[in-house]
């Protein structure tokens, strides 16, 4: 009985993995997307707040109880940003996926996990 719980939850993640809207953005799917300067409600653990990502590569983010400044730039098919106050200034690259018309999640490469709701 145990086994078939552990077989069937095993393919129900491997189903909702691969449904349809929710493959990993490709370089050029993140390049429109960030084409122009977008406002994004962030969520980052327990940090929420707003990032402000201008098409010059500049990214400013509002937390509410901090504030940021940073870049931001395509790298690949990963989004790549570092903040000279955050995480000792190191670039941190996620990978997007879509997961829904204007919401995605980004997981880094060290496993962070990251959810963004564009605005505009």
């Amino acid at each position: 009985m145990v086994a078939r719980l552990i077989v069937l939850c095993s393919l129900a993640g491997v189903a909702s993995a691969q449904q349809p809207g929710t493959k990993l953005l490709s370089q050029g799917e993140l390049k429109e997307l960030l084409s122009k300067t977008r406002i994004v409600q962030f969520a980052f653990g327990r940090a929420k707040g707003t990032l402000v990502l201008a098409q010059d590569g500049t990214v400013n983010v509002d937390g509410g109880t901090f504030q940021a400044g940073g870049t931001w730039r395509i790298n690949g098919d990963k989004y790549c940003s570092k903040y000279p106050g955050i995480r000792r200034g190191y670039e941190t690259c996620y990978a997007v996926q879509r997961t829904g018309p204007n919401s995605y999640k980004l997981e880094s490469t060290e496993g962070d996990v990251s959810y963004w709701v564009v605005e505009q």
